[in-house]
């Protein structure tokens, strides 16, 4: 990732990060709470809505010819619409009680933000960086400062429906420049008019399938505490808990667009040269970098926090405080978990990625979900703790290798 596009993105997260504390500050946990759900729902639907196809295009984008690489492009878009299909009815379904009217332009949402988010992946395929990173630049930036012009210069009162108005009409406009740019290029017709093919389509799903599974797994753990918290209390607690789990994502904010966007690479570069020794030294500067910048940002974080609070001046948010410092921590031993992905990326051990993944998933909805019964984020939030270690002892130890060769071995007892 080059400096223009690591400074779009960084600038990116932290307007978000900066209008939660805005929201926490001058809104109510309420609309907190509503706008942190449909963020919640934003990532999990790009999760699922995606069907990790980008992986299987990225794979044979310069492997093959464009003609060839065109038909699996439209055979993305013809699946990925079938999944938007069936999770916006499965949205509306779930939430229209809660959301009412609203409901149909949070959906909307749901989908414009997605496809948004797989352009900004194809432009990253064809190495088109810093063009991608403007696109969600512009994407995210725009809808949160012309709120506050709608709040501050316009006089409109603050509410969840003029949130989800300024938000949906900015990817509105974004995704119709984007379906022009397109149009303009050729490449829309392209797609739309490529022949549907439902055996190659079936093929790329079961290639697919692996990183479909971890990547599901991965999504569903890192949400799904607020989805709980979402259900089992009330909107403003939910409120409090997504403020505090926006100001934690700072670690992870500032880990993956520094350390991740220069040390990943060069332990990818020094693995694929064949040089052992300058792998394993990449290798080892990566894992201490994470731990130290981690540690030192949840820190920081953790002594900025009481004044922060107090200009929130709210009393829900001092009633959680324990579960801010229980969610800071969490933060900093999930963003380690990064090098010892790498480490299995590059060795192709996806199974043992996936199994590793699996686990968080499950140490993660056992201790949510037995811990909710308490009435409490604050316990619910040392769940979330308690997990995050065990998924980071899962890795460290490495047993998603083990038990894939354990499963391995067995079945080749049997075959004998």
């Amino acid at each position: 990732m080059n400096v223009v596009a690591l400074g779009f993105r960084l600038a990116s997260g932290g307007a978000r990060f900066l209008f939660v504390i805005y929201l926490a500050r001058f809104a109510t946990p309420e609309l907190i709470g509503g706008f942190g759900l449909i963020a919640t729902l934003t990532i999990l639907f790009t999760q699922l809505a995606g069907l990790e196809l980008n992986q299987v295009v990225g794979r044979r984008l310069h492997a093959h010819p464009w003609p060839v690489v065109s038909m699996d492009l439209a055979r993305q878009l013809r699946l990925m619409l079938i999944a938007h299909l069936v999770l916006v009815v499965g949205f509306v379904i779930t939430y229209s009680s809660g959301y009412g009217k609203l409901a149909p332009a949070i959906g909307a949402i749901l989908v414009l933000e997605h496809l948004v988010t797989e352009v900004y992946r194809i432009l990253v395929l064809l190495m088109r960086t810093a063009l991608a990173s403007f696109i969600l630049f512009t994407k995210n930036v725009t809808w949160m400062l012309l709120y506050l012009v709608a709040v501050h210069a316009m006089h409109l009162q603050q509410s969840l429906s003029l949130l989800v108005l300024v938000w949906l009409g900015v990817l509105a406009i974004v995704s119709i420049a984007i379906a022009f740019a397109l149009h303009r290029s050729g490449l829309l017709r392209q797609l739309l008019v490529s022949p549907t093919d439902a055996k190659a389509a079936l093929a790329m799903l079961k290639e697919a399938a692996p990183f479909m599974t971890s990547a599901l797994a991965i999504g569903l753990a890192s949400t799904f505490d607020r989805l709980v918290i979402e259900a089992s209390f009330t909107t403003a607690q939910f409120g409090v808990y997504f403020f505090y789990f926006t100001y934690a994502s700072a670690i992870s904010l500032l880990v993956t667009f520094t350390i991740g966007a220069t040390v990943g690479p060069r332990c990818i570069k020094a693995y694929t040269s064949g040089n052992a020794a300058l792998f394993r030294h990449e290798r080892r500067r990566a894992g201490q970098l994470y731990a130290a910048v981690s540690a030192a940002t949840a820190l920081a974080l953790a002594l900025a926090a009481q004044p922060v609070i107090s200009l929130l001046k709210s009393e829900e948010y001092l009633a959680y405080v324990p579960a801010l410092y229980f969610i800071l921590i969490s933060q900093a031993v999930f963003v380690n978990f990064d090098p010892m992905k790498i480490d299995l990326y590059l060795s192709r051990k996806d199974a043992a990625l996936m199994v590793s993944n699996i686990f968080y998933l499950i140490a993660v909805i056992f201790s949510v979900v037995s811990l909710s019964y308490f009435g409490n984020i604050n316990i619910v939030a040392f769940g979330v703790l308690a997990s995050t270690f065990a998924g980071y002892v899962f890795f460290k130890t490495k047993m998603g290798v083990v038990f894939v060769e354990a499963v391995s071995r067995y079945r080749g007892d049997r075959r004998r």
